[in-house]
């Protein structure tokens, strides 16, 4: 027998906003922006240093080992903090971020606030890893 409804997938559809796949577009960049951008500078001191994963933190008699300087621990644990910090923000944010999407009212300024979150994550963690120093100091 032929329903009369349309399937739950297409009223679920229907019911989302026009522009929310700009927001499932947004997620999707800030989720490269971490898997890529973040972990990429990570992997580079790894090689450097010899650090293996699970490692997230050196310890001081595996930077004797290794005879790692203090700016090769300073580079390495640089590029892991920027990286973890994205990981324990992106746990709050992202939910959040999809959710607000969702109300109609405010998702092209959702849109607009994680085009402008992704775009500094970036910035965060090429300029944390490489050292960059603050104006502000």
């Amino acid at each position: 027998p032929e329903s009369t409804s349309p399937p739950a997938q297409a009223a679920i559809m229907a019911s989302l906003p026009a522009e929310y796949p700009l927001i499932l577009a947004t997620g999707a960049a800030l989720y490269l922006v971490q898997q890529l951008v973040a972990v990429i500078p990570v992997v580079q001191q790894r090689r450097a240093t010899k650090i293996k994963a699970p490692t997230l933190y050196p310890r001081d008699s595996e930077i004797k080992e290794l005879k790692l300087t203090p700016e090769q621990v300073d580079k390495y644990s640089r590029a892991q903090r920027a990286h973890q910090n994205g990981v324990e923000v992106m746990s709050v944010f992202m939910p959040l971020f999809l959710a607000a999407g969702l109300v109609p009212e405010l998702t092209m300024q959702v849109f607009y606030a994680g085009a402008s979150v992704a775009f500094f994550r970036v910035l965060f963690v090429v300029g944390y890893a490489a050292g960059v120093k603050s104006a502000l100091r």
